[in-house]
């Protein structure tokens, strides 16, 4: 008998591929994974066939996944498998076994882990003082960047991540980072700051990790001794500092077996490599390789246009996944709209005409703020909706909020709060100290300041006279008044790449659109707390299965979910792939995203793009480029 399977239990039961792979014993194995092809049903039954039916201890299996939530899930289909026979199996995320290696290898050696909520603080902080330096040393384009803002303060945690986990300095930082100017000086102030602390984050704990075992030859052993066994989920997510652990932990006996796909490899901005998959059988050459190749979500229908799509990477494993439900029952639908509040209006649409489906359905976008955008198209609609993800409304943008600022000022009371947001956008040199000692800013209070300087006089006397025009304008027509008359617009545009300047146009087209039918100032207002409060009261975790309603998250949150309806709107030029996406990697993995959205559908999927108007035409995603047939077909305006 070949030392690498041992006779399967007949109580298994599943398709051939399935069966090699949970057979399978000794030395290195890859089991290449497809959407819906059951992964997770091979992962539990191979460790209770290691167990009892190839006499492995359980104490010696290790079980790693990315997310907490998908260890705990594992772990409980494992033990109800097993009737809870054997808790000694370890199941845990890389961070946590990690964490524990360390913590239980350094006796005397607090390992402080700083928290998230610290993390942001930290940032927060540095952001403000470089922001106060730079209004100090009147540089206003610079300080208008360091915004505290969640996105920024996201963008800059990823990015720090991604260069600790890819084992590089600061240098690294991505060349379409928004923060890329003062990058090092923000990743270096953050390093000091954990070290005065005297915390670590998690990607340090990592790197501490590698050291101890690469370094302390009886520690490396023992726990090489302890974990003979390991098994990996999701491994296409995998980055380097992590797979050099792994690869010190297998040691000797190599009994790694790694679960993924590299069609669902979406993570680069995290670090994730997944070319360390693709390269997996150089490590390790006398490996078994199996593939899942048959999905049991998806209809055949579905599946043949998600293949078409994933299949222009070239840098993948050749494969074909096949569809278990070949009966002729689901559909691909595909549309196109001229614009996006009449792509959103469609959608809400259709979703109260198949109102029975809403709880098995889902709306899935590129990023959170068209998830934003959607459910204010949702709030008031009737149709019940849950947001997946923590999502602020598209009034919250910074953009916005600068338009909004204007109308606030000029129409709710001249608070120096507005005031010191739109003071010098666009720039008008106007200083902070013109209105520091009073809440409610009036014009002869910044015409005294400036008493000795009739050009300033002259810029503050026009400022005012254009918030006299905002009063007496309807919202739409003050909105564009600030965008096109003020210049707000094209300041804004001038301080943003030129990649980006198209979202950020319609950013405020959008804006200018849902102002439209409101006759004042104090409706439109009442409108946007409604819309905020109402995205705030149904954003809600996404392990909670408590509400019910239309799901509408990102492709990235969507991974590992099914559901009977998807719809995936945008699927244009800039939003799929992102305008940051530039480099044929980079659009690779735009390409997988759109695969796993695509693979979430069970019945029905949907498809949506945005034409644009004569105006401000949009092009359709290079992506979709291999299914256009489908828009022939079916399309409306």
């Amino acid at each position: 008998m070949n030392h690498n399977t041992f006779p399967l239990s007949s109580e298994i039961s599943g398709n051939p591929a399935q069966l090699a792979a949970i057979e399978h014993i000794n030395g290195p194995a890859m089991v290449l994974a497809g959407p819906g092809s059951g992964k997770t049903f091979v992962i539990i039954h191979r460790i209770r066939h290691l167990i009892e039916n190839a006499g492995i201890d359980p104490q010696t299996i290790l079980v790693i996944t990315f997310t907490k939530a998908a260890a705990m899930e594992m772990q409980s289909r494992f033990q109800k498998l097993t009737d809870q026979k054997y808790p000694e199996v370890h199941f845990g995320t890389f961070h946590s076994v990690f964490y524990q290696i360390i913590r239980l290898s350094m006796s005397g050696n607090r390992l402080e882990l700083i928290t998230e909520k610290e993390k942001n603080n930290i940032l927060q902080h540095i952001l403000k003082n470089l922001k106060d330096e730079y209004l100090y040393h009147n540089m206003p384009q610079d300080a208008e960047l360091m915004e505290g803002s969640i996105d920024n303060i996201r963008q800059l945690l990823a990015e720090i991540s991604r260069i600790k986990n890819d084992g590089k300095g600061p240098d690294a930082c991505e060349d379409t980072h928004p923060f890329k100017k003062y990058f090092i000086r923000i990743f270096e102030s953050y390093q000091g700051m954990l070290i005065e602390l005297g915390k670590i984050d998690f990607d340090d704990m990592i790197l501490a990790c590698l050291h101890l075992l690469q370094n302390n030859p009886a520690l490396r052993k023992k726990w090489q001794d302890m974990f003979q066994y390991i098994l990996i989920d999701e491994y296409q997510d995998i980055n380097r500092i992590q797979f050099a652990i792994i690869q010190i932990l297998a040691l000797p006996s190599q009994n790694l077996f790694i679960v993924g796909d590299d069609d669902q490899a979406i993570y680069g901005f995290r670090g994730s490599k997944p070319e360390i998959m693709l390269h997996f059988e150089d490590y390790y050459p006398q490996m078994k390789k199996v593939f899942l190749n048959i999905n049991y979500r998806c209809c055949e229908a579905i599946l043949n246009v998600a293949n078409n799509i994933i299949g222009e990477n070239t840098t993948r494993y050749q494969k074909e996944l096949k569809a278990e439900k070949r009966e002729n029952t689901g559909q691909v639908k595909a549309y196109a709209y001229t614009t996006r509040q009449m792509e959103y209006a469609g959608i809400v649409s259709y979703f109260k005409e198949h109102h029975d489906c809403v709880n098995q359905s889902a709306v899935i976008f590129r990023t959170n703020a068209e998830a934003a955008a959607m459910a204010e198209m949702f709030a008031g609609s009737g149709v019940p909706y849950v947001l997946q993800e923590k999502t602020k409304s598209q009034y919250e943008d910074p953009v916005i909020q600068d338009i909004l600022a204007y109308l606030d000022f000029a129409c709710g009371g001249q608070k120096r709060r507005h005031f010191f947001m739109i003071m010098n956008k666009p720039l008008r040199y106007i200083k902070r100290e013109s209105a520091a000692n009073s809440e409610n800013i009036t014009q002869d209070t910044i015409l005294q300041f400036y008493r000795d300087q009739p050009q300033m006089q002259k810029t503050v006397n026009k400022l005012f006279r254009d918030f006299e025009m905002l009063k007496h304008l309807r919202p739409f027509l003050a909105i564009r008044y600030i965008r096109f008359e003020i210049g707000y617009e094209d300041y804004a545009l001038k301080r943003v790449n030129p990649g980006e300047r198209e979202l950020l146009r319609n950013k405020m087209d959008w804006l200018q659109e849902s102002a439209r039918n409101y006759i004042d100032y104090h409706s439109f207002m009442k409108h946007i707390s409604e819309c905020i409060e109402d995205i705030q009261s149904q954003t809600t975790p996404a392990c909670d299965a408590v509400r019910t309603g239309i799901r509408l998250l990102t492709m990235h949150a969507s991974k590992g979910l099914e559901f009977d309806t998807v719809w995936l709107p945008d699927l244009n030029e800039g939003v799929l792939p992102n305008r940051r996406s530039i480099n044929p990697m980079q659009i690779e993995e735009e390409r997988r995203m759109l695969y796993v959205g695509m693979t979430r559908a069970k019945q029905t999927l949907m498809l949506s793009y945005v034409t644009g108007t004569k105006d401000n035409p949009m092009l359709p995603s290079r992506l979709i480029r291999c299914i256009r047939q489908l828009w022939s077909v079916s399309s409306e305006s």
